[in-house]
Order: structure tokens, then C-alpha cells, then sequence
């Protein structure tokens, strides 16, 4: 039995096991990373807001009498219209909401590179590389589909109420969180050939080689028929 197979398979499983672990680590920085660019971002937004007056409801301020006179203070500002206390309630949910979003997104990016390494430790001392790197490309794709989710609501005006994204916004950031699971499809995906295939099977009718090419009809080698004579 040829064991050269199985030795070149066991390789692979061990860089890929390698190589899972470094794409965790690097998962796990872009998350933090792209998430605390959205935090800044709404935190941007919510302190404009504030500064604006856009999230404080004046409509509660007491309104003082036209005959009351008060040295040295100024006029409290009017209240705010229907249509302006209707927009600072939405800015307050969009900011909530986006908060929500981005700290449920960042959560799920850190289990998910947990669990590729996780993997890679696994598959590094035991010989289910081929199961749990197929199940890691799974959980890749379902990341990548929460992404594209998080991003749809994150710009959504009902919700999180950013700033549009262009349509290569999103093929890009599918493109480079799904590479190492199609990666990983390519690679574990195929079956690996049974060893007992490369072994030859042995035919019952075959007739074995001679080692001297002696005929059926009796003669005798061309050497021992020179002796004779």
C-alpha cells in the first residue's frame, strides 16, 4: 500500500491549519478596525446632532410671560416645530440603531475568527482537517452573507440611516470575506482517492512471466543445446 498519498495530504492539512489560524488573526484586526471606523462615524453624527440642538426637544422649556421681566437673562429660544421634533426623534433611532448593528456585527466577526482558530488547533492535532476546514468555509459564507446584511442596514433611512454605498462596495467586501472559504471549498471539497485504489489487483487467470523464455514445445535453451553438441 502507497502511503506517499496519505503523507502529502496530512502536508496540506498542516499548512492549512497554519494558514486558518493567521486568517483568524487577521480577521479578527480588520473587525475591530472596520467597526470602530462605523462607531466613529455615528459618533460623529451624534455629537453634530447635539451641538445642532437636533437632539434636545425645546418644546418643554417654560415659555415666560410677555409682562415678566427679568434682568440680565436672556430670552429662552422658541419651541421646536412638529416636523423638527419628528426629525430629532429619527436621528436618535438611526444613531441607536447603528450602534446596535455595528456592535452585533463585531461581535459575530470575533466568534467567527475564535472558531478559525479553534480549527486550525484542531486540525493540527487530529486528522478531521478535511470536515472542520469544509465547516469553516460554510461559517465563512454565512459571515460574508451577515456582512452584506449589516451593511444594507446600516444605510437603510428607516434604520441605520448612513450614507449609501455603491454597488462595488459590496462585491468588493464579499470578494475578500469569501475568498478563503472558496478557498477552503476548492481545496478539502474533493474526496481524496482511496489508497486501496493505487494497489494492483491481481488476476486469478493471468498466467505468470517466465523468467527464461522457454517454449511449451520442449526445447531447451539456446546455451544448453550448445553444451550438448
Amino acid at each position: 500500500m502507497d502511503e506517499r498519498p496519505k503523507k502529502v495530504r496530512r502536508r496540506r492539512d498542516r499548512i492549512f491549519a497554519v494558514l486558518t489560524m493567521i486568517i483568524a488573526i487577521a480577521w479578527a484586526v480588520t473587525a475591530y478596525k472596520l467597526a470602530e471606523h462605523v462607531k466613529s462615524i455615528n459618533t460623529a453624527r451624534l455629537l453634530g446632532a447635539a451641538m445642532t440642538g437636533g437632539l434636545t426637544d425645546r418644546s418643554s422649556i417654560p415659555r415666560m410671560q410677555p409682562n415678566q421681566v427679568i434682568p440680565y437673562l436672556p430670552a429662552p429660544p422658541p419651541g421646536k416645530s412638529q416636523a423638527e421634533i419628528q426629525t430629532a426623534q429619527t436621528i436618535k433611532q438611526q444613531i441607536a440603531y447603528a450602534e446596535v448593528i455595528i456592535h452585533a456585527w463585531e461581535i459575530s466577526m470575533y466568534c467567527v475568527a475564535e472558531f478559525l482558530v479553534l480549527v486550525g488547533i484542531v486540525s493540527l492535532i487530529t486528522r478531521w482537517a478535511r470536515g472542520l476546514h469544509l465547516f469553516a468555509a460554510v461559517v465563512i459564507i454565512l459571515s460574508t452573507i451577515a456582512t452584506l446584511a449589516a451593511m444594507i442596514f446600516l444605510i437603510d433611512p428607516e434604520k441605520g440611516g448612513l450614507h449609501p454605498l455603491s454597488i462595488w462596495s459590496y462585491v468588493i467586501a464579499a470578494s475578500i470575506q469569501s475568498a478563503y472559504g472558496i478557498i477552503l471549498f476548492i481545496a478539502f471539497a474533493p474526496k481524496p482517492k482511496s489508497s486501496a485504489a493505487s494497489v494492483p489487483q491481481h488476476n486469478e487467470n493471468q498466467q505468470p512471466t517466465p523468467d527464461f523464455q522457454t517454449q511449451s514445445s520442449g526445447k531447451a535453451p539456446q546455451n544448453q543445446t550448445e553444451l550438448e553438441k
